[in-house]
């Protein structure tokens, strides 16, 4: 149970399952630039691991999501800091979009990166508010 271990309290377990999905989705990109294709074909392992990513992502914890985001930040934060953007970009570079079943996988990234976009802005947001209220109680 992957989504499991990332979406309990463990820090270290979410660490864990976030650095092996970058690593699967990096031997994605690499495989591609380093052979003679120019393109990567959105097989089913592919799919399977894109979909695992936006799975995780979209799974809502209502006890500590962001507001408007519906992820959890410690979810989030894990998968940002992991390095699962910088994956799901170079696949977006790498894939074969003249197959027929690149919009399928052009959309799970596209869904997962701004899932990511929103948590991050949302947690910068909080941040900022918290750092604010601090000030103010200080003054």
């Amino acid at each position: 149970m992957v989504p499991g271990s990332l979406c309990g309290r463990s820090g270290e377990g979410r660490k864990r399952v976030t650095n092996e999905l970058v690593k699967e989705l990096m031997s994605f990109s690499n495989l591609e630039s380093n052979s003679m294709k120019s393109s990567l074909l959105p097989d089913k392992r592919l799919f399977t691991f894109v979909d695992l990513v936006y799975s995780i992502l979209s799974k809502n914890s209502s006890s500590g999501s962001l507001p408007g985001s519906g992820y959890s930040p410690d979810i989030a934060k894990s998968m940002i800091d992991g390095g699962i953007i910088q994956c799901l970009t170079s696949i977006l570079q790498v894939v074969d979009l003249d197959h027929p079943d690149a919009p399928k996988i052009v959309n799970l990234i596209l869904k997962g990166l701004e899932g990511l976009t929103r948590a991050a802005n949302a947690s910068e947001q909080i941040f900022k508010s918290d750092g604010t209220e601090k000030k103010d109680l200080l003054v």
